[in-house]
């Protein structure tokens, strides 16, 4: 009932939302990339995890970045090469 108040995606809905595996996401999960919310179920063993549509747009501006940095610097190290 607890994770009904919640809105957010599952791992697997989030997986769909950004284009790589539950597992990934996961990942990101465990490495702090990714902020989820653990909602502990009585009536099951485990819990369920939810990412809140904040945490996945936060954690899509941040790959974005990561890959404009990086694509920069392969653009930087390209043009230093062919200028000598």
């Amino acid at each position: 009932k607890d994770a009904e108040l919640v809105n957010g995606y599952s791992p697997g809905g989030a997986a769909a939302e950004l284009g790589i595996t539950r597992q990934g996401v996961m990942a990101a999960i465990n490495r702090g990339l990714l902020d989820a919310i653990r909602v502990p179920t009585p009536a099951h063993p485990g819990c369920y995890w939810i990412i809140t549509p904040e945490a996945l747009q936060a954690y899509q501006n941040r790959r974005k970045g990561t890959l404009k940095a990086k694509l920069a610097a392969l653009k930087k190290k390209k043009a230093e090469g062919s200028a000598k």
